[in-house]
């Protein structure tokens, strides 16, 4: 009796085996998606943003300023050097100032002899006559400069009544001008007040301010 219970049950398990395996399969699939893209590992701390490093160049405000123009470059040259002991960066800029033609009226004469001929004009009643040094560096009477030289006439014949032979001295050629620019990072009042402050002759408001268009450094004449 016992042997027939156990083939019963052997028996039941293996249809309901049969039965499990061979029937639809009521499973759902799993659905695997795949991304497109680089891989990346995600850790348990947040990436933190790069900040871009600003240079201290870019950090720097500079100001430019540009003096009066001098006629004479000692005056300039004096300039960027008490601004270069300083630190100050600065550089010399020229510029031709177009000048009209002049025309001088001179007594030529020996250098020795200036004084004595000068003494005769005044004599003869002939005013305005100053003793020069002429470009050759010897020195010569000058007795009037004018603009136009129609408007020599009467002051040479006048001249020439007297006994002196005048000569006409042509004078043209452009005008040099040179100023100093300079570049800091001290704004205008530091800046005028830097220059008030040293033992010069040029006051701080004789430098004005304009836009940079470059960075100047060091000392550079043109």
């Amino acid at each position: 009796m016992l042997r027939w219970l156990i083939y019963i049950l052997v028996t039941a398990n293996l249809v309901l085996f049969l039965w499990l395996g061979l029937g639809p399969d009521h499973r759902v699939p799993m659905v695997v998606q795949q991304e497109e893209g680089n891989l990346r590992i995600i850790s348990g701390e947040p990436e933190m943003p790069e900040v871009p490093e600003v240079s201290e160049t870019k950090q720097a405000m500079r100001y430019c300023y540009a003096s009066l123009p001098f006629s004479n470059k000692l005056v300039a040259d004096d300039i960027i050097e008490t601004l270069a002991a300083e630190g100050l960066g600065t550089s010399l800029h020229k510029e031709s100032l177009v000048q009209p033609p002049e025309y001088h009226l001179i007594l030529p004469a020996p250098s020795e002899s200036v004084e004595i001929i000068q003494k005769q004009l005044q004599d003869a009643g002939i005013e305005g006559a100053e003793i020069i040094t002429a470009a050759d560096g010897q020195q010569t009477i000058l007795l009037d400069i004018f603009l136009v030289q129609s408007n020599m006439t009467d002051r040479i014949a006048e001249v020439e009544s007297a006994g002196f032979a005048p000569r006409v001295l042509k004078k043209s050629g452009d005008l040099l001008l040179y100023s100093v620019h300079v570049s800091t990072e001290l704004e205008q009042k530091e800046f005028h007040k830097l220059l008030n402050n040293r033992d010069i002759l040029y006051d701080g408001q004789m430098f004005s301010s304009f836009p940079c268009t470059e960075i100047v450094s060091g000392n550079r004449n043109e």
